[in-house]
């Protein structure tokens, strides 16, 4: 985390706090308070002076304003749930490049773990998801890739923060799970708390390891 700014830092957990507590107490701020964290998050490498140049900033970034497309979309999950799957779909597609990228020796048994990860998480959802289970199927075979190749590159040591990328990358897992959990099978109070606090850490780490 030495590579985020103390103050960044700060400003971060203060946008994500009132995101979480509007989440609860006010919908109405929260369509626009759910979003400026993200922006933050965007900034941060144009903040730090990095090479934006690189292929692998390139796919970050471009995975974080999906994200932050998602995001948006799903303000708004009776219209437009699907549109924001497919954009965090996609967004997990750049990741899982920009990963690659670090370490192209693929050690496929770092994927196994995530295909069984993948396997019980659509057993526990399958019979609630109706029509939706082809694109939660697709979601989850997607994201099971991104937490693999998170943990190909960790396993590699190819890049400066590789711990900080698997972290992220599981981050991330945890969110969409505990979001499909509780869309799909039971929603309980402590959901928004964890999804939202482990997505935002997961981008703002997935944000930093740009360098």
């Amino acid at each position: 985390m030495n590579n985020i700014p103390a103050a960044y830092l700060i400003i971060v957990i203060v946008l994500v706090t009132f995101a979480i507590v509007s989440k609860y107490y006010s919908r109405k701020f929260y369509y626009v308070l759910k979003l400026l964290p993200m922006v933050v998050i965007i900034y941060l490498p144009f903040y730090r002076g990095v090479d934006l140049n690189s292929l692998y900033c390139i796919l970050i970034l471009s995975g974080l304003i999906f994200s932050f497309i998602g995001d948006a979309l799903l303000l708004v999950p009776e219209k437009y749930f699907k549109s924001g799957l497919i954009a965090f779909l996609i967004a997990h597609l750049f990741y899982s490049y920009a990963f690659f990228t670090v370490s192209m020796a693929v050690r496929y048994e770092a994927f196994v773990l995530f295909a069984v990860y993948g396997y019980f998480i659509y057993k526990y959802l399958k019979d609630s998801l109706d029509k939706m289970k082809v694109p939660v199927i697709i979601y989850i075979g997607v994201i099971s890739i991104m937490g693999g190749f998170g943990l190909n590159q960790f396993s590699n040591g190819n890049h400066e923060y590789s711990f900080q990328i698997f972290i992220a990358s599981i981050l991330f897992m945890i969110s969409d799970s505990v979001l499909a959990i509780n869309k799909f099978k039971e929603s309980f109070r402590a959901s928004e708390f964890i999804i939202l606090s482990t997505y935002y850490t997961s981008q703002l780490l997935f944000a930093a390891s740009i360098y």
